[in-house]
C-alpha cells in the first residue's frame, strides 16, 4: 500500500525579528508544498523452512535449509542466524563466498556432533527483521 502525504508550509517575508504581524497577512505569505510518498507495507519473513537430513563430509556434519521467499518484494536477502537452545540467541551465520543474498537455500556445514541445532531465516531491508519459524537439526553423537 502506497500513502501520499503532502505538507504545506507558509512562511512569513518581509518582518523584521521581534515585529508583530500586520493586519493584512494574507498579503505577507508565501506558500510552498512538498509531496512524499512512501510503503506502509510489512516485511514479510520467509516461510516453509525446511532442513535437510544431517550429512557427513570431510568439515564435518552439514544440512541444508529451504525456505519459500518471502512476499515482501521490496527486501535485500536473507540471513541464517543458529543457536543450541530453542527460541535463541542466535548467531548470525555469513554468507557463503559466491552466493547471493536473495538465495532461498543455505548449505550449513561444520555443524558439532551431538548437537541440536536451532535455526532461522530471516528476511532482510536494511536494518529490519522479520524473522521465521525456527527448524531444528540433531547431529549424531559419532564423529563423522
Amino acid at each position: 500500500m502506497r500513502t501520499r502525504l503532502v505538507v504545506t508550509v507558509l512562511a512569513a517575508t518581509g518582518l523584521a525579528v521581534g515585529s508583530a504581524a500586520p493586519a493584512a497577512w494574507a498579503t505577507f505569505v508565501e506558500q510552498a508544498s512538498a509531496t512524499a510518498t512512501f510503503s506502509a507495507a510489512v516485511l514479510a519473513p520467509p516461510t516453509g523452512i525446511t532442513a535437510s537430513a544431517v550429512t557427513c563430509a570431510a568439515t564435518g556434519y552439514s544440512s541444508q535449509l529451504t525456505w519459500t521467499a518471502s512476499a515482501s518484494t521490496w527486501l535485500d536477502g536473507y540471513e541464517v542466524a543458529m543457536g543450541t537452545a530453542p527460541g535463541g540467541p542466535y548467531t548470525v551465520v555469513p554468507l557463503p563466498a559466491g552466493a547471493s543474498p536473495t538465495d532461498t537455500t543455505r548449505t550449513l556445514s561444520g555443524l558439532a556432533r551431538k548437537t541440536t541445532h536451532y535455526m532461522v531465516v530471516r528476511t532482510t531491508r536494511g536494518a529490519w527483521r522479520a524473522e521465521s519459524a525456527e527448524v531444528v537439526v540433531t547431529t549424531p553423537a559419532r564423529n563423522c
